[in-house]
């Protein structure tokens, strides 16, 4: 076993020193400049190939491509590994147990959740019925009291249908009084609807503490009841309606908010092929349906859309949508308004009745907005396009295959339309000052915000590289693409900074999650964070003069994935992770002593088995960085 953990290192930096090699291989002279260096001399390379049980390719988390932060995870703790390992690399297996270490480490750096961590509930366990819990009579549970589900509805609808409005909310808004007045609703599909977004709004619920006695295992038992949970797929289906395209599209929305990216990814992906069965992608010139139906359907599939957009940079994946296949508009600035439920029609006086007791949960912020209704879902929209643009450019196998010249173009070019798109936002929309509250509700502010932030990390990152590579990959780099480098470097950085600044000084939790979009903050504070640690491991290269703020922004990062540990098990893995690289860069650069990092880091970092549920977490005791002597490491 050893051995084999040997050999998977060994030949990890033999590939890294093959690339490096064919990177400044031109013409064999030694003096490309970056007309001729490929773009491998920079952050793209490996983005044609994939080495098992490596970073990029880990058997816990499948396939992450560049983009995905996980795998800027693993890299980085690759080159820590090797940097502080290469003695024992080079010797006769005197650091075996530090191979071990390592090779357990790469399988843990993923905060992404599992099917280990759902066989911690007994309900995924079961062999398929439903948890004695639901009282089946006749094939139809026993509905979830009155009061707690208006929490989980209304949560899921002022949270995060604004950003993905995979549902009409009024539409559903009138079944659902109508299932709890008379028990009777539109179809199976609609009741497992109902059911994930129960699923949904637990998850909020549990963040936010808005409600006592909801623990971690509520959502995943909704998801169970709604099918979305299960052994055997319940979307297999030969012309899926609309609505068995919107249970497929929030099933991968439930899964995409609690971090279960490979189920997420499987789930939005097959609610992509559905819109594409049912033509959502084009424009229909003849057609029966209402404006508002019209509206909707343009809608449910701009929200897939973003949706798929979004898990791709989460898993540096290759997106199932091609721009040029689509023919439809943008959806308009307008609320959606339907005469009756679409599925079931009740009568007049009771569709009147529902519709004065439940409305909108949006309409009355927005009525006092100035800015138009759905303007942060159709500026997400073109954001979307500019980040597609990015995964496909700097992020494909392809690119590679490039001049670095071409690569720093991209990023130029991409970096102005970024920019271009925050400049035309209408004004307001990213005020975050306590003036701004008739404004847009704060989390759907902050949502444009992180994903401004977040897209210019992914486009600038690409030049983030140390010096030393890059000098050794192009020998006669002029002095313009140097800058050029260094300029996209500081970009990337700030924006990471910029992103942590938005992060509230007093660390509550619940405030967080109230005030920003909660089911994706964690991803933008890891994604920031591990930039910041890219910087110190690469000896702060790009900002010498800011090694002291750079130590106490990533601190800070650790200090809140500390404080949403408490309640979400991705933070405690992240928080395990982020605090192993910032150990490992500080003790590089002669800064491991630094007093505010080691308050925030976890107490204990070693390897040990992949966390279930927050509440039974267990690590093993070893140290987590070996003796300097005894294992070998040197400066």
């Amino acid at each position: 076993m050893q051995q084999t953990i040997r050999n998977t290192l060994l030949e990890y930096r033999n590939l890294a020193e093959e690339d490096i090699a064919t990177s400044i291989e031109g013409t064999g002279s030694g003096d490309e400049d970056e007309y001729a260096a490929s773009a491998s001399a920079g952050s793209p390379r490996f983005q044609d190939r994939v080495q098992p049980n490596s970073a990029g390719f880990v058997r816990t988390t499948g396939f992450l491509g560049k983009a995905s932060v996980v795998r800027w995870i693993e890299e980085l703790t690759t080159k820590l590994v090797i940097y502080f390992a290469r003695n024992i690399l080079n010797t006769k297996l005197s650091g075996a147990n530090f191979d071990e270490f390592h090779y357990g480490l790469l399988q843990q750096c993923t905060y992404f959740l599992g099917d280990n961590y759902l066989y911690h509930f007994s309900v995924f366990r079961s062999t398929g019925s439903y948890p004695t819990m639901f009282d089946k009579t006749g094939d139809h549970s026993q509905p979830l009291e009155k009061e707690m589900a208006d929490i989980f509805v209304n949560s899921y609808f002022f949270t995060v249908h604004p950003m993905f409005p995979i549902l009409s909310e009024q539409e559903f808004k009138m079944h659902y009084e109508i299932y709890y007045q008379t028990a009777h609703y539109p179809s199976e599909v609609w009741r497992n609807i109902l059911h994930v977004i129960f699923a949904i709004g637990a998850i909020h619920t549990l963040r936010t503490n808005a409600q006592a006695g909801v623990v971690e295992s509520d959502h995943v038992m909704f998801a169970f009841r709604s099918g979305a949970l299960g052994r055997t797929s319940t979307f297999l289906v030969d012309i899926p309606s609309l609505e068995q395209l919107q249970w497929a599209a929030i099933s991968g929305l439930y899964y995409l908010t609690s971090y279960h990216i490979n189920r997420a990814w499987n789930l939005i992906g097959l609610a992509v092929r559905f819109g594409h069965t049912r033509a959502l992608h084009l424009v229909k010139s003849n057609t029966d349906l209402s404006e508002s139906e019209q509206e909707l359907e343009l809608r449910v599939w701009h929200a897939i859309s973003s949706m798929e957009r979004f898990i791709c940079v989460f898993t540096g994946r290759p997106s199932s949508l091609q721009d040029r296949f689509t023919s439809i508009r943008f959806p308009r600035t307008v609320e959606l308004t339907f005469p009756g439920p679409l599925a079931y029609m009740a009568s007049l006086e009771t569709q009147a009745a529902m519709a004065a007791i439940c409305p909108p949960s949006n309409v009355t912020t927005r009525a006092t907005s100035s800015i138009p209704p759905w303007t942060i879902f159709i500026r997400s929209l073109h954001l979307d396009l500019i980040i597609a643009e990015a995964l496909e450019e700097l992020y494909s196998p392809c690119t590679v295959n490039r001049t670095w010249a071409v690569v720093q173009n991209l990023v130029f070019d991409l970096d102005r339309k970024l920019t271009q798109w925050k400049d035309d936002l209408p004004p307001g929309v990213l005020d975050l000052s306590p003036a701004s509250e008739r404004l847009l509700p704060m989390h759907e502010r902050m949502y444009l915000y992180l994903r401004f932030y977040g897209a210019c990390i992914l486009i600038n990152r690409p030049c983030l590289c140390e010096a030393q590579q890059l000098s050794n990959a192009i020998p006669s780099q002029s002095a313009s693409s140097k800058r050029m480098d260094q300029d996209a470097a500081v970009r990337c950085l700030s924006a990471a900074r910029n992103l942590i600044k938005l992060l509230p000084q007093n660390v509550q939790p619940v405030e967080l999650y109230l005030t920003t979009p909660w089911w994706c903050i964690l991803h933008y504070i890891v994604q920031a964070g591990t930039i910041l640690i890219i910087e110190l491991s690469m000896d702060i290269f790009h900002l010498p003069n800011e090694t002291e703020n750079l130590i106490e922004e990533s601190s800070f990062v650790l200090r809140w994935l500390q404080a949403l540990s408490g309640t979400c098990t991705p933070a405690r893995r992240a928080h395990i992770s982020l605090s192993r690289l910032l150990r490992l860069a500080l003790f590089k650069i002669g800064r491991d002593n630094h007093p505010t990092a080691m308050q925030f880091m976890d107490e204990d970092t070693s390897m040990g088995p992949l966390a279930g549920p927050t509440s039974t977490i267990t690590f093993s005791p070893q140290s987590f960085i070996p003796n300097t002597v005894s294992a070998g490491w040197q400066e």
